[in-house]
């Protein structure tokens, strides 16, 4: 079983928080509080990461299975659907959550979420794949935070990025790693467009922001909202904004597109 945290009262709407790739529940930090005030919040850590057990070596692995195992989380709680928010690569496990089991998703809001690959990240993954063996993966990591996010406003988000994956090691950084270039396999996948999803991008997400919003543009359940002076992690670069805008779509009644 992952290892997860619960906050605020069991009486109120269920939200999974979904971290991405080294990080854990405490990316989620600027979010917590202000969460809790509305919601029963589950923040949980993926295999590997965190408090949850380790991803053996011989031990078959996929996104489906890391879904799979954030559902069982749920099963535990008895509960039969909730909200979820994911950051980066947290959103490709709920996109398998909404594969798997769409009859669990309430509503989605997904930020700096990965939907398919394009020349930057084919080239991210091919430097990732050509240094792992020969670079710490520590350097390898920070690389990658540098690249992602490189303006000085990207700063505190680099600084969480990189000080959680410190966290995470190299045998379980290797097991993500290894799934990593399929993950724009993932959200073609996903055949339910019926359950509202709120994509949360950066301004200056260079990486990822004019393929999802080129990506989502046949899902008519999605909408997006674009946060200035924002990159790859727009929940730490401007937390108190997404906070307004996530809590304002998981508590409305209706999906309008935003920009």
């Amino acid at each position: 079983m992952l290892f997860y945290k619960t906050y605020g009262s069991k009486t109120k709407p269920p939200v999974v928080l979904v971290h991405g790739l080294g990080g854990n529940c405490n990316i989620f930090c600027n979010q917590l509080r202000q969460y809790a005030k509305h919601f029963y919040v589950i923040a949980i850590d993926l295999p590997g990461h965190g408090q949850s057990p380790k991803i053996a070596k011989t031990e078959s692995f996929s996104f489906e299975k890391a879904a799979r195992s954030v559902i069982d989380v749920l099963d535990e709680l008895k509960i039969k659907k909730a909200v979820f928010v994911g950051v980066s690569l947290g959103t490709v496990i709920i996109h398998s959550v909404l594969t798997l089991s769409p009859e669990r998703v309430e509503k989605a809001v997904l930020a700096g979420a990965i939907t398919s690959h394009n020349i930057k990240t084919k080239v991210l993954n091919y430097t990732g794949i050509a240094l792992k063996r020969v670079m710490p993966y520590m350097w390898l990591y920070r690389l990658g935070a540098y690249i992602i996010m490189p303006r000085r406003g990207h700063a505190a988000s680099r600084t969480i990025f990189i000080e959680e994956a410190k966290k995470l090691g190299y045998s379980q950084f290797i097991r993500w790693f290894s799934i990593l270039g399929h993950s724009d396999t993932i959200y073609p996948k996903m055949n339910d467009n019926a359950i509202p999803k709120l994509y949360i991008l950066g301004e200056e997400d260079h990486v990822l922001l004019r393929a999802v919003k080129k990506d989502i543009q046949k899902d008519k359940s999605a909408c997006y909202h674009v946060l200035a002076n924002s990159g790859h992690l727009c929940n730490i670069d401007q937390a108190q904004l997404f906070n307004e805008i996530s809590i304002d779509f998981i508590t409305s009644r209706s999906v309008s597109a935003v920009s």
